[in-house]
């Protein structure tokens, strides 16, 4: 299932979340790949980062917080997190290493508080709903 997380810093996330599976220093140069999931900005301008609830990634063997980090530090100041959660998370990759990790179950819970649905989006207004028609004019149609 896809849910949503709001994330101004969505294209930094997806791309420090590649980096636990795949770091800079172990990618060949042919190797184009360089976000792990995709992101939307919806309706009101707001970016949401796609996250599959069930996408698995083998954690490199030196894989580190990194750019996760810096991300969540702002959320941490600010009190929304946890002060210790960039310990916790730099441990938890740690034992990590070697092993697969369901990456939406290592998201802060914060994160998945905020998370939203498809469906959730679209009653918020934030997505069109594709079941509805939308009728374009085009540009040369007047409307008196």
């Amino acid at each position: 299932m896809i849910r949503f997380i709001p994330s101004s810093a969505a294209e930094p996330l997806s791309q420090a979340l590649w980096s636990l599976s795949c770091p800079p220093t172990s990618r060949a140069t042919s190797d184009v790949t360089q976000y792990l999931f995709g992101w939307v900005d919806a309706l009101d301008h707001s970016r949401w980062l796609m996250v599959d609830t069930e996408y698995e990634i083998n954690v490199h063997p030196d894989a580190n917080l990194g750019g996760i980090a810096d991300i969540l530090q702002p959320l941490i100041n600010a009190g929304n997190l946890p002060i210790d959660t960039n310990t916790q998370l730099a441990t938890f990759i740690e034992s990590k290493r070697g092993h697969q990790i369901i990456v939406y179950e290592a998201l802060p819970q914060l994160f998945k508080d905020m998370s939203k649905t498809r469906e959730q989006m679209i009653e918020a207004g934030l997505l069109i709903d594709p079941s509805k028609k939308i009728i374009s004019l085009g540009a040369d149609h007047k409307i008196d």
